[in-house]
């Protein structure tokens, strides 16, 4: 009974905790090296962005815990610029 409760008790907080509101802004393209050729794997495009999402934290002192976001960019690559 004392694990569910305590279960239960992680479950609430981290919904309550949880970053929200994820943006990316500000998308460009900085770099590029295409001379490997046709879907090589040594090819490779630099993007930029600013990321931003609210109720992030981050703490100084120990641990060093902090906020994180899983970024996975994709692209396809058109017949003009």
């Amino acid at each position: 009974m004392k694990k569910q409760i305590t279960l239960l008790f992680a479950l609430i907080l981290a919904t309550l905790l949880t970053a929200n509101n994820i943006n990316v802004t500000n998308v460009k393209v900085t770099g590029q090296n295409t001379t490997a050729g046709v879907n090589h794997t040594s090819n490779y495009s630099l993007v930029q962005f600013d990321l931003t999402w609210e109720n992030s934290w981050r703490t100084s002192s120990a641990p060093n815990n902090w906020d994180a976001a899983w970024v996975f960019v994709k692209y396809r690559v058109g017949s003009g610029d």
